[in-house]
C-alpha cells in the first residue's frame, strides 16, 4: 500500500472574557464589515451568538457570545497555515517558536482592526485539532477505511454525530455525511473524512493532489 503521512494541527481556538463595553466595542466594528451574521438573538432566554468571517479568507473567524446571562466571551478560530500564507487548505501546521510568533502577530494585526483588547498570547487556548493526513494513490483505500471507521466500536461516554442542515456546517450535509465519520464527548470528539472529497465540494481542491485521494483524522481535544 503506497501512502503518506502527514501530521500537525488544523485548527487552534483560543477564548477570552469581555466586558460588556469591550463586548459593544468589538460589535460596532464588525458590523461595518462584510460578512457578520446574527447567529442566535434571544432576549427573553438572554443568550446571543454573533459571528464575523471578514478574515476567514486569512485564517480567522471571531464569534461572540452571552449563554443565558453570563459574562460575555470571544472566540477566535485560526487555520495556522492560512494564516502563515499556505492557501492550500489540506496543509497541516507543524509548531516552532519562530513560525507561532509570526502567526501571533499577524492574528493580533487582525484583532486589533477589530477592537479586540488583547493579544492572541493573553487568551485561553480552548480547542485544538490533532490532525494526521493519510495520502493515497489509489482512491479505494479511503472508502474502505471510511466504510470500517463506520462499523466500528463507540468509546464509552462518546455518542455519534453527523453534519445537520440547520448547523451550517456543510455545503452538502447528505454528501459531508456520507464521506466522513464523528463520535465525541463534552471535552472530545474523535473525525474521520474523505478530505479530497470536502475540497472538492467547497472548490478548494489543490493541483498538488491531483491523482491522490486523502483520509484526514482529527483529534479534537478541548481545554480540559
Amino acid at each position: 500500500m503506497d501512502h503518506e503521512v502527514q501530521i500537525g494541527f488544523d485548527t487552534l481556538s483560543y477564548y477570552h472574557l469581555l466586558s460588556r463595553k469591550q463586548k459593544r466595542n468589538i460589535l460596532e466594528r464588525l458590523q461595518q464589515l462584510p460578512e457578520f451574521r446574527i447567529i442566535k438573538n434571544d432576549y427573553f432566554d438572554e443568550s446571543y451568538e454573533y459571528a464575523s468571517d471578514c478574515f476567514a479568507p486569512n485564517g480567522v473567524k471571531i464569534y461572540i457570545f452571552c449563554v443565558k446571562g453570563s459574562k460575555w466571551g470571544l472566540f477566535v478560530v485560526i487555520h495556522p497555515t492560512w494564516v502563515l500564507g499556505n492557501k492550500d487548505r489540506s496543509a497541516l501546521y507543524l509548531f516552532t517558536n519562530p513560525s507561532y510568533n509570526r502567526m501571533v502577530k499577524i492574528v493580533d494585526k487582525m484583532l486589533s482592526d477589530v477592537k479586540v483588547p488583547c493579544s492572541l498570547n493573553d487568551m485561553k487556548l480552548y480547542r485544538a485539532d490533532v490532525t494526521a493526513n493519510l495520502i493515497f494513490s489509489t482512491c479505494g483505500w479511503v472508502d474502505e477505511y471510511m466504510r470500517i471507521l463506520k462499523k466500528g466500536a463507540i468509546l464509552p461516554n462518546y455518542k455519534l454525530d453527523w453534519f445537520r442542515e440547520k448547523d451550517g456546517k456543510a455545503k452538502d450535509c447528505k454528501f459531508a455525511n456520507r464521506h466522513s465519520y464523528k463520535q465525541k464527548c463534552k471535552s472530545a470528539a474523535f473525525f474521520a473524512y474523505d478530505k479530497t472529497a470536502q475540497l472538492k465540494m467547497i472548490d478548494r481542491f489543490p493541483a498538488a493532489l491531483i491523482g491522490k485521494k486523502i483520509l484526514r483524522l482529527e483529534i479534537q481535544l478541548r481545554r480540559k
